[in-house]
């Protein structure tokens, strides 16, 4: 039999404490791997977490067939829940191996394992139906490290998987590291150029290459006989990208061309397209393709009769913009710059809005005083108003909203205030009006008798037109904290209404001890909720994290055992969820930004964790400076992530395709109206503009066919 061992951990750090345990015990059958004198435990791996994992461990014969196998033991909250062996003598012996094989995690599936020697190269391999049949999968080329040398690691950063090998000399002296991208298997694999990795060769008997990610910085580490050599892009200057996005679309017919113009909020190196489509039935039209945009203004022209499409056909479009992938973490601004005081902040991402891209912060500082207000922050983080907007019209201003049609929403924590503060309009923020028409008396609004609201912790929005949906967290008249949802849709599909006097469509109960300062994010399965735990604690009955379905269903709750190893609580209620819903970020209880990727199951979602980083931008708990608590945050249009503390920080987040597409406003007509330019049209005084036929203006035309445009008239020229 193999007997496993293990520590309890400590609540808070999960470091192991106190006298090794027995974990589990295999069973005394052949799947023990102790056959014939096995020798066991020369190799072990561990795919998994430790409450639920997959253990292989190497288990070799005395015989002289050198056979080794491979159990697998099964490790669920309840300990050991089965076991199967891999038994493949084509491959898995030592004479095949090697003396000194060693098995490893793979990095492509929780069931896969690497196991590799000084006579092969890393091979993958799963568990079979067969014993004697595992299923294999890709493998490591010679040619990036030879079947003599060993000592590789795995490791993931910026949704890549990258591999790790130590280096050797024609001698076989080891001489430092080397770093390939194997995402896309060990056969596939891609040298990354690195500099200052390499060492005086020397000869060493134990030779292992290490990986390491702080924050965004790699580290390399070469043990050669327990001399350890590290390699790191810390203190590094690297090029570094952010998420890319158009805004500020708009279109000027002239004459017999149009001109497109569009902002972007940095380079896209990977160039952009204009997609034209049909306005009525969404079907894809034409596009015009160009290489390259610089962040800011951009204008493109097109001929009217060089659209597709029929004769007078409308035609909607957009702008796609790409650029090379985000690979680092970093905060895109300067921290000193961006000083607040308690910032909860949001970020206006419906193209539909006047104010799309733009980030809103309500700043909070104690008491009624006159920092409490509104701050607006353009697209490319300038401050538009030096004094805060609405101070005054506050008591204790926290969480922000925006509608889809660019409504701004604030709640207040005071029970006078009760309700939500929405903007007079959705272009000026400088005067905000109660949205909820009623009485308020001791923290709830009622109107003729029905209970309209209560004191507000968040609010967000759903839907669009008529399917349109505000929610907000609110306290009952039996102060327990629920979710209101309000189906502003049914009611007025063009803007939001000047006020709202009926009770809620629909509310979700949440756990017993959630609280005021939670915030929420719908999503379509459901909504979720983070709470602000003050003392970190994560339990059932109060849980850093949860999930409720349409249906009242808490479906995710952070707090249940197997979900505790997650999250340690939560410094402020900051959290967001990406627009596709498919990745979640929280501030966990030390101040850090936890990611995970979510799936779901019908309305039953699953986290599994990405990566971490420390922001360095929080508010302490109870005073205006630094700390680990961070109030609110979103992401923006192109998955850049906006937070706020005591600092408001944007973080570039590691892409794997970094482009996005929005969509404009207005439409357009294929084949134009048929009239021509002529002569006697041109402005003999008006500038003399170049286009090339993707329409990019250019300054100093060479030979080819442009785009002439003099005043009113364009016209296709040659330049020979």
């Amino acid at each position: 039999m193999l007997s496993f061992y293990t520590w309890k951990r400590d609540d808070k750090t999960l470091q192991p404490v106190g006298d090794p345990m027995e974990w589990f015990t295999s069973s005394d059958n052949y799947t023990s791997g102790n056959f014939n004198n096995a020798i066991t435990g020369q190799s072990i791996a561990v795919n998994g977490r430790y409450e639920k994992c997959l253990i292989a461990v190497t288990a070799e014969t005395a015989g002289a067939s050198g056979e080794v196998r491979i159990p697998l033991f099964t490790i669920s909250r309840k300990g050991l829940v089965g076991t199967i062996r891999n038994q493949d003598k084509a491959l898995f012996t030592k004479a095949l191996l090697g003396d000194d094989y060693q098995l490893t995690t793979s990095p492509y599936g929780d069931s896969n394992f690497v196991i590799d020697g000084s006579l092969t190269t890393p091979q993958e391999f799963a568990a079979g139906a067969d014993v004697s049949a595992p299923v294999y999968g890709s493998k490591l080329s010679a040619e990036v490290m030879p079947a003599s040398q060993n000592g590789y690691t795995f490791f993931k950063y910026a949704k890549r998987t990258l591999l790790v090998v130590p280096t050797a000399n024609g001698e076989g002296a080891a001489s430092g590291v080397a770093l390939y991208d194997v995402t896309d298997g060990l056969d596939a694999a891609k040298f990354i150029p690195t500099t200052n990795t390499t060492l005086e060769a020397a000869a060493a008997g134990y030779v292992r290459a290490y990986s390491g990610v702080n924050n965004a910085d790699i580290s390399l580490y070469l043990n050669t006989d327990g001399a350890v050599t590290r390699f790191t892009t810390e203190g590094v200057e690297q090029t570094d990208y952010m998420g890319v996005y158009a805004y500020g679309l708009n279109v000027v017919k002239n004459e017999d061309c149009y001109t497109f113009s569009f902002d972007v909020n940095d380079d896209c190196l990977e160039g952009a397209r204009i997609i034209f489509t049909d306005a009525a039935s969404g079907e894809y039209v034409s596009e015009t393709v160009f290489d390259s945009v610089k962040a800011g203004h951009n204008d493109v022209t097109l001929f009217a009769e060089d659209l597709s499409g029929a004769e007078g056909q409308e035609l909607a479009w957009a702008v796609e913009v790409a650029s090379n992938n985000v690979t680092t973490f970093r905060n895109l601004l300067p921290r000193e710059s961006y000083t607040l005081n308690r910032a909860y902040a949001t970020v206006d991402v419906s193209p539909a809005s006047p104010s799309f891209g733009k980030t809103f912060v309500s700043n909070y500082n104690g008491g009624s005083k006159p920092e409490n207000g509104i701050i607006i922050y353009d697209q490319n983080f300038n401050r538009e108003n030096e004094t805060v907007l609405a101070n005054g019209a506050f008591g204790t201003n926290g969480c922000i909203g925006i509608s889809p049609d660019g409504y701004v929403f604030v709640t207040d924590a005071t029970e006078a205030n009760a309700g939500l503060w929405c903007s007079a309009d959705n272009t000026d923020y400088a005067s905000f009006n109660q949205f909820f028409e009623g009485t308020a008396a001791s923290g709830v609004v009622t109107n003729g008798g029905v209970e309209v609201a209560g004191v507000a912790g968040s609010v967000a929005f759903t839907g669009e037109g008529a399917s349109l949906k505000i929610l907000s967290l609110m306290k009952n008249s039996s102060k327990k904290y629920q979710i209101n949802i309000y189906d502003l849709g049914a009611v007025n599909t063009e803007m939001i209404p000047a006020g709202w006097g009926v009770a809620p469509s629909k509310t979700l109960a949440l756990p017993s001890a959630m609280i005021a300062d939670a915030q929420i994010a719908p999503v379509e399965q459901g909504v979720w909720v983070c709470a602000n735990i003050s003392l970190q604690t994560n339990s059932e009955t109060a849980p850093t994290l949860c999930f409720v379905d349409y249906n009242g269903n808490i479906t995710f709750n952070s707090g249940e055992l197997k979900n505790k190893s997650l999250l340690d609580g939560a410094a402020g209620s900051g959290f967001a969820v990406s627009r596709d819903g498919k990745m979640l970020a929280v501030n966990d209880g030390y101040g850090v930004f936890q990611f995970f990727a979510v799936t779901f199951e019908d309305t039953t979602p699953t986290l599994t964790p990405l990566y971490s980083f420390k922001h360095d931008i929080g508010v302490s708990a109870k005073r205006i400076q630094d700390g680990d608590y961070v109030e609110q945050m979103a992401f923006d249009y192109a998955g850049n992530l906006v937070a706020s503390g005591h600092y408001l920080g944007v973080f570039a987040v590691p892409t794997i395709d970094n482009r996005s597409v929005t969509p404009a406003t207005t439409t357009v007509i294929s084949k134009g109206s048929g009239v021509e330019g002529t002569i006697a049209d041109i402005d003999p005084n008006a500038p003399v503009e170049y286009f090339n036929l993707q329409g990019i203006r250019v300054q100093n035309p060479e030979k080819g066919v442009y785009i002439k445009r003099q005043g009113r008239h364009a016209e296709k020229v040659l330049i020979p």
